[in-house]
């Protein structure tokens, strides 16, 4: 009874942080997720150390004689169950995580150095079953989506690379295949709309022209070369990649902004 009674002050008092804001769940998740599996492994053994020996010490303190050697035979039953549901957590975690950098890598060789489109989407959905809310991953399938001509996909996949948009350069970058989807296509109408709207983001937050991005991998891709050089739509999505990449000049840049985009 003493250990359960512990348990329960335990998990009232969390409550009781949590309801009066004192604890922010999502923001322990983002940090969390921010590092890698081993440190949160140990990270997880020092609190769990930390809350085995605080609830050690209740069950010792509240128990009497009679009770003290039960509670505690039971309470470090429990304790060793639940160390070793953790153990295997994070075993399963390692594993994934290699996995992951895995077919990570593979993609990115099959895209870079052989153009296998087919290959490296392949190599990234497996990657993105693992980690479904990478950004990285997401925007790298999405965009060798359209190098290999899978508009269909991209276009499905497009809503959840926005719901998992987190930095501001993430937004460019969402802007940035939206409109490349549409340039290549030749459909300048849905371009210039949106833009309207990237440009008139990047203006109020310049820095997120300092994009982390490899244009170079558009710019060999089968599908932009079969596109006319003299078209407009090609200019346009040359000079956008130029402007994301901050490679125009300054009186270029300002004829971009003015909504010339095929100079």
């Amino acid at each position: 009874m003493a250990l359960l009674t512990i348990i329960t002050y335990i998990i009232t008092f969390l409550i009781g942080l949590r309801a009066y804001n004192l604890i922010d769940w999502k923001k322990w998740e983002r940090i969390l997720k921010g590092t890698s599996t081993i440190n949160r492994y140990w990270r997880l053994v020092i609190i769990f150390l930390l809350t085995s020996c605080i609830i050690g010490y209740g069950v010792f303190v509240k128990s009497n004689k009679q009770t003290l050697y039960p509670n505690l035979n039971l309470f470090i039953q429990i304790d060793t169950l639940a160390f070793a549901i953790c153990i295997g957590y994070f075993a399963f975690l390692q594993v994934m995580e290699g996995r992951f950098n895995d077919f990570d890598s593979k993609a990115m060789v099959f895209l870079r150095n052989q153009q296998q489109y087919k290959r490296a989407i392949k190599n990234w959905k497996k990657a993105h079953i693992i980690r479904e809310e990478d950004f990285n991953v997401l925007s790298n399938l999405l965009e060798v989506y359209l190098f290999d001509r899978q508009l269909d996909e991209f276009d499905s996949m497009m809503p959840k690379l926005i719901k998992n948009s987190i930095e501001k350069s993430d937004r460019v970058i969402c802007d940035y295949l939206q409109i490349s989807r549409y340039l290549l296509v030749e459909n300048m109408g849905g371009a210039r709309v949106k833009l309207k709207e990237l440009i008139k983001f990047t203006q109020l937050l310049p820095q997120t022209l300092n994009l982390d991005w490899d244009f170079n991998d558009m710019r060999k891709s089968d599908i932009y070369e079969k596109m006319n050089d003299s078209g407009e739509a090609k200019k346009t999505l040359k000079n956008l990649m130029a402007y994301l990449s901050k490679d125009l000049s300054r009186i270029q840049h300002e004829q971009f902004e003015s909504g010339d985009y095929n100079f």
